[in-house]
């Protein structure tokens, strides 16, 4: 169940008590109190970030070795999109003379590490299996970035932006 940012979503085992009141500390953490003095505070894990996630991204910006690229229009029209069944899609683009052409399609599955910033994609292109882990920058609503290691050299040498 996806919950809005204005509700709170409760479970518990055993007995359960209705507090005399329930006060919001800041936009991510709230106190059930009692009048005898006892409380507990809970914090709403950010589930915001996955809801950003899922839908269909378009590529907006490419640094790499700290030169950003000049994307053409074919370019940008590369995209990913993430499903809420934590599959995936993705292709590029490139101009071959004055035509864009798609580069193909990867379809796979992708993790997401919350607590860590971190996706996981597993995909198979040409019969060889896949995994790129992509390090979260930034990821809003309508941006979302990340670096990686491009080419499986050590080093996070490739950021990407997608916007939606």
């Amino acid at each position: 169940m996806r919950l809005n940012e204005n509700q709170v979503k409760f479970s518990f085992d055993g007995d359960f008590e209705i507090p005399d009141r329930i006060r919001f500390l800041n936009n991510n953490t709230f106190r059930s109190e009692w009048d005898n003095g006892y409380y507990v505070e809970y914090i709403r894990v950010d589930d915001s970030a996955v809801n950003y996630l899922i839908g269909k991204w378009f590529l907006n910006k490419n640094i790499f070795n700290n030169q950003t690229q000049n994307l053409t229009d074919c370019a940008k029209q590369a995209n990913i999109t993430f499903n809420e069944n934590n599959t995936f899609t993705r292709e590029y683009y490139f101009f071959n003379g004055t035509d864009c052409l798609s580069e193909g399609l990867d379809n796979g599955t992708y993790d997401y590490d919350l607590e860590n910033k971190k996706i996981t994609l597993s995909y198979t292109r040409n019969s060889v299996s896949k995994t790129e882990v992509l390090n979260i920058l930034n990821l809003t609503a309508s941006s979302f970035e990340y670096v990686w290691d491009e080419g499986n050299i050590g080093v996070n040498n490739s950021q990407i932006e997608w916007i939606k």
